[in-house]
């Protein structure tokens, strides 16, 4: 049972037990020096909050353009549905908590993802999970060359250009 207390000169109602998940029927009412009265029924809902259970500690070491596959847990108190989120794109499946990143060169370094969740009644927990992306050497791309003419009594030539992810 939860115990509420009314301040009468501020009309502040402060409840006391906040741990007493469940819905409480709170009844108030005002009434004057002539005995006038009236009243208001409201219904409050006490929510739990979610939490991530198994957030990521410390630096995860991820290579460049390998897939890094994650789930995020939670738990909730009244088992109410539960979003997932992120400010940086991961693939975090927004329902199930799942990731599968392929990071790729732009990531090399350290990255630090915020991750939340979100419960039906606005409730959040949030982690931060910070990656350190492993740069992996890839081979250099020559530009395509197209077939080439020459004459035998001059010299040839052209320039070639490729590219290198890794400079």
């Amino acid at each position: 049972e939860a115990d509420f207390t009314l301040n009468a000169g501020t009309g502040l109602i402060e409840w006391i037990n906040a741990d007493a998940n469940g819905i409480y029927d709170i009844n108030a009412w005002v009434y004057d020096s002539n005995n006038i009265v009236d009243w208001q029924v409201f219904r409050l809902i006490v929510n739990g909050k979610p939490e991530i259970t198994n957030a990521l500690a410390g630096i995860t070491d991820v290579n460049e353009d390998a897939l890094f596959n994650y789930t995020l847990t939670v738990f909730d108190p009244e088992n109410d549905a539960i979003a997932f989120n992120s400010d940086k794109d991961i693939n975090l499946n927004t329902n199930t908590g799942e990731i599968n990143w392929i990071p790729n060169q732009a990531d090399v370094g350290l990255v630090d993802v915020n991750v939340w969740i979100t419960d039906s009644f606005g409730n959040i927990d949030w982690n931060l999970i910070s990656f350190n992306i492993l740069n992996v050497n890839e081979a250099p791309v020559l530009a395509f060359v197209p077939n080439q003419n020459a004459l035998t009594t001059e010299s040839f030539m052209y320039t070639v250009s490729a590219t290198d992810e890794d400079k």
